[in-house]
């Protein structure tokens, strides 16, 4: 809630987690209807590797997985949208990092979800986001 003075609405999303296909289509999933993650799993590099000598480095692109712990069809319908027929589609969102900001991706890799389809929606469902650009 917000103490400064400005008015605050039940309806004014809470999360600050985005999807949509571009980042000027990019929506607060909150505001499609969709609960935010239940989990999420962010990291800054897509490998580590040994060096020479011995240190571990990481190298590549940030990569984040969302967990939700139910979504129904129609939830699940908004990341599907965006896939189209394809395994994998170019998207953009706006997620929480490991030091727990949000940070915005200009664009990103989305693969299809992830998950067990029972009557009326899905459980434990997993979305990866992998070549994460601002």
């Amino acid at each position: 809630m917000d103490t400064s003075g400005g008015t605050w609405s039940s309806e004014m999303p809470y999360y600050q987690y985005e999807i949509g296909a571009t980042a000027g289509a990019r929506a607060n999933l909150e505001t499609q209807n969709v609960n935010p993650p239940s989990g999420i799993r962010f990291n800054p590099k897509s490998v580590t590797r040994t060096r020479g000598d011995g240190l571990a480095v990481g190298d590549g692109y940030p990569n984040c997985t969302w967990s939700f712990e139910y979504l129904t069809a129609t939830m699940y319908n908004v990341f599907l949208t965006l896939l189209g027929s394809e395994e994998s589609a170019v998207v953009s969102i706006k997620t929480r990092k490991q030091n727990k900001t949000y940070q915005a991706y200009a664009t990103c890799v989305m693969h299809k979800p992830t998950g067990e389809q029972h009557p009326g929606g899905w459980f434990g469902v997993s979305i990866r986001f992998t070549r994460l650009e601002i």
